[in-house]
């Protein structure tokens, strides 16, 4: 799913995927690569929500996502601690 060629069907997968209990961590470089930025901000809500060992697991996704080129993603980015 994280790889359909609908992005609607991206987008879901990436909110599935941060509610998961067992996250495959390389589907993260997916989300944060895909093309539709609707998909890179739901990254950003998921992961806005994820502990702080998660965040610091994934400090590097967090600082290209508060680079990002749509202002919606960089908005959504700046809220995760």
């Amino acid at each position: 799913m994280a790889t359909h060629p609908s992005q609607f069907v991206r987008q879901t997968a990436v909110v599935c995927w941060g509610r998961a209990s067992h996250r495959d961590p390389s589907l993260i470089h997916t989300f944060a690569e895909d093309s539709n930025p609707g998909v890179r901000r739901n990254l950003a809500h998921a992961l806005a929500s994820f502990t702080s060992d998660e965040h610091r697991t994934y400090a590097a996704v967090t600082a290209k996502l508060r680079t990002d080129s749509s202002a919606r993603v960089r908005k959504a980015a700046a809220q995760i601690p």
